[in-house]
């Protein structure tokens, strides 16, 4: 996949260096589908793309999209004789990967539009997948030319009452099947493997469907319903082992003449022909499958890392590696990846999901999780090379829609949907001390509203944003507020809350609150949303109070008119008080004024992308220069400049480039939130797939050059990176002079305070020329007259 503008490079963004354009990909590779061994390192599957383990170090490392990978959800893996990764997607997407990461120019990448990956069956020339495209199964060949793999063909014409294919194994030129209907052998010489006429059945005994199919040596092992087979292939001996296996394995794995693993979702049994060995629980974590090795033993996957089993002490050994929580990715639930995102004043990045919250701390990743027995329970050993969680008594809810940092420096959790006590340890807002998770809150219906259904009379809250005004005062919406009908709550700086009834004034409020924000003079705009036929009334509306906000001396609410949509999703209120609003029609904005009976002085003429699908989950996300950064749960990420132009702007062929998983190494275009570094310059990016972090060119603005820096240093060339001038004031141009004074290269920068606060030199000069070894200047200067003098030292190779 090429990306043509962004630049990736394998750099820590948040402690490293790093060039406007860098990006860097997070996901969450704890949940393994499958894994395999070779050369002593364990290769896992995942939904958050390759986790692979190395024993001889004890450590983890992930591939992701930056390494090559074309998408990260991952069903299948191999690997192949060269040693090469063979990826197959999970459903929805069956894309096929070869990553090479010997031979960076010997990658593969192939989608046939298929809906998913089953498994692979390897040789030392051939390669088969096992794939499905909606209701079709078939297989995908491969065939080994020189030193690179290429795609052959595609088979899925089989014979009468074949419906699925549980798995493939190649031996020699023969090649069998798994199905619905038995066993299925053909010729891979003979035979032309597209006529279902080539497919027969070789053990007519074998009936049923094919749940396992597994090689041991120079043989076949096949369970079929709960008949477990050994199938000699040099002289085709069938033996029934096993009569009655149970019917719940997950995985099998033969590991002598006569004895298999039988690996359920709690358990490992060691089974010699009908009875048990003995049997292993693991109950801990959901496992998935099973693998071994002469040195390691045997080793299991599992919803939530590695277990290493010991067979002769009957223990296990977790390796989980260090990363975020997520929920596992289920397409049915539309679940996975992280809901909402916020970064802290020390600048830690803080993401959040129905599984808990993530902080990524300067050694890695720490998590905060919902406690299975209701008790707290805090991780002593906080070893970050491996996942570090502590567990808490709450109820993280559907998701967490939003996540702020207050004044007290605490994060404050908006849920989207849980129940209070006792039906669980809800809240509609979750207040935590993310360096001491024992000191937690719930604001329950103690405070916020909420609603019942008919078949269910329980209390339900659901918030979908929470705000700090400008005097530290916190706004909620409450939304689906039909018990109380207050959909507007606040808690004013004495901790006194108080709340906003849909017809406590002559305007009646919607009961769907869904965004708030705040104008200079501290008016609270609140947009809401329609629903079905119960939630007809929505819109944007503006309070204007006086007193205090939990208890106004007086107060009155408005009603804005003429907007392009009566559906708000969200709103964002710039330094100059133009307040743009999303929604399904796209972006627009309104320019504000202190005038209680007409706030809004003028209203946008223009709807920004229109083009774009916005619907609920939608957000408007401003950056420190007031860029206005718009979130699709579908179609990305769009940017327009606060001077109402589009970022970023490459491609004279686009009117709007967008920010998409097709154009950059973006995770994924089910986009959920953004959050700003704003001294760094840093994008972090949630969505269905995981976090993105990418280097922009919109900081603070500096008003000097004392954190100026430059790298890298030695600045060695030829290269293909370029030295970077970072930390730069805004408008500034550099020139790269000799000792003598003497000036070879002129750099400009940016003509306006729109941003970029990097510039970039090659090693040439005017002329196009490498320069010399030495010792150079690198003279900077503002229009508004700051001056700086930097050194660097330049090797030519």
């Amino acid at each position: 996949m090429k990306f043509p503008f962004f630049v990736i490079l394998l750099l820590a963004l948040i402690n490293g260096q790093s060039r406007i354009g860098d990006w860097e990909s997070i996901t969450s590779p704890l949940n393994i589908r499958q894994l395999v061994f070779d050369r002593g390192s364990v290769y896992c599957a995942t939904d958050g793309g390759v986790l692979i383990y190395h024993p001889d170090t004890d450590r983890f490392e992930t591939l992701t999209n930056l390494d090559g990978l074309a998408r990260t959800d991952i069903q299948a893996i191999a690997i192949d004789q060269d040693g090469a990764i063979w990826t197959g997607g999970a459903s929805p997407v069956g894309i096929i990967n070869r990553l090479d990461r010997e031979e960076q120019n010997n990658q593969l990448t192939l989608d046939l539009g298929l809906t998913e990956i089953g498994s692979f069956t390897v040789s030392d020339s051939l390669l088969f997948a096992v794939f499905k495209q909606n209701q079709d199964m078939g297989l995908i060949q491969f065939v080994k030319q020189t030193d690179n793999f290429q795609y052959r063909d595609v088979f899925k014409n089989w014979p009468a009452g074949v419906q699925t294919i549980t798995g493939a194994v190649i031996s020699g030129t023969r090649i069998f099947i798994g199905t619905n209907q038995g066993l299925w052998e053909a010729d891979l010489v003979a035979s032309n493997l597209k006529n279902p006429a080539a497919w027969f059945r070789p053990f007519p005994e074998i009936a049923g469907s094919i749940i396992h199919l597994k090689t041991w040596r120079s043989e076949l092992i096949v369970q079929a319903n709960t008949s477990v087979y050994r199938i000699n292939l040099q002289n085709n001996i069938t033996v029934l082992v096993d009569p009655s296996a149970p019917s719940d394995l997950v995985d099998m794995l033969p590991v002598s003449e006569t004895e298999i693993f039988y690996l359920s979702h709690t358990s490992l049994y060691l089974r010699e022909g009908d009875h048990n060995r003995y049997h292993i629980s693991i109950p801990r974590y959901r496992l998935t499958s099973l693998a071994s090795d002469s040195i390691l033993g045997i080793i299991a996957g599992s919803t939530h890392g590695l277990a290493l089993v010991d067979t002769s002490n009957r223990t296990v050994n977790w390796k989980i590696p260090n990363a975020p929580i997520a929920p596992i990715h289920t397409p049915t639930k539309n679940e996975g990846g992280f809901t909402a995102a916020t970064v802290m004043s020390d600048g830690r990045i803080v993401v959040a999901s129905n599984k808990g919250i993530a902080i990524r701390d300067p050694e890695g990743w720490r998590n905060i999780m919902e406690s299975t027995d209701n008790r707290v329970s805090i991780a002593e050993n906080r070893d970050y090379s491996f996942f570090i969680a502590d567990s808490i008594p709450v109820d993280f809810g559907g998701f967490v829609a939003d996540l702020e940092e207050g004044p007290d420096g605490l994060l404050y959790c908006a849920i989207r949907g849980t129940f209070p006590e006792p039906y669980r340890h809800g809240g509609g807002i979750i207040i935590l001390d993310i360096d001491h998770p024992q000191s937690f809150t719930l604001i329950d219906t103690t405070y916020l509203d909420y609603f019942t259904t008919a078949s269910n009379s329980n209390p339900y809250m659901v918030v979908k944003d929470v705000a700090f005004d400008r005097n530290d005062a916190l706004w909620v919406a409450d939304t689906y507020a039909t018990n109380r009908k207050r959909p507007v709550q606040v808690r004013d700086t004495d901790g006194n809350w108080g709340g906003y009834y849909s017809d406590s004034t002559g305007v009646l409020l919607p009961l769907t609150p869904v965004t708030i924000g705040f104008d200079a003079w501290n008016r609270v705009w609140v947009g809401s949303f329609r629903e079905g036929d119960e939630f007809t009334r929505s819109g944007l509306y503006v309070l204007q109070y006086s007193g205090s906000p939990a208890f106004p001396d007086s107060y009155s609410w408005l009603k804005i008119g003429g907007l392009i949509d009566d559906t708000i999703w969200s709103l964002g209120v710039t330094r100059d008080n133009r307040l743009y609003y999303l929604t399904p029609q796209g972006l627009n904005y309104l320019d504000l004024q202190y005038n209680p009976s007409a706030p809004v002085l003028r209203s946008g003429t223009f709807t920004y992308f229109p083009n774009i699908s916005y619907g609920d989950g939608a957000k408007i996300r401003l950056d420190s220069r007031d860029n206005v950064w718009t979130v699709s749960p579908s179609d990305g990420i769009n940017v327009l400049l606060s001077n109402t132009t589009y970022w970023p702007d490459n491609d004279p062929d686009l009117a709007v480039e967008g920010i998409t998983a097709e154009t950059t190494p973006l995770l994924s275009d089910e986009v959920t939130d953004i959050a700003f570094d704003e001294e760094k310059g840093l994008a972090y990016i949630t969505s269905k797939r995981g976090l993105n972090v990418l280097k922009i060119p919109f900081t603070n603005q500096r008003k000097s050059y004392s954190t100026v820096r430059i790298f890298p240093s030695p600045f060695r060339i030829p290269s293909d990176q370029p030295m970077v001038i970072d930390r730069l004031p805004d408008q500034s141009s550099a020139m790269i002079m000799t000792l003598n004074g003497q000036v070879i290269r002129k750099l400009a920068g940016t003509r306006d305070n729109s941003g970029g606060d990097q510039l970039f030199w090659d090693g040439r000069d005017e002329q196009g020329n490498w320069v010399r070894t030495g010792v150079y200047l690198v003279a900077l200067t503002t229009p508004g007259g700051n001056r700086d003098i930097q050194k660097i030292a330049v090797v030519k190779n």
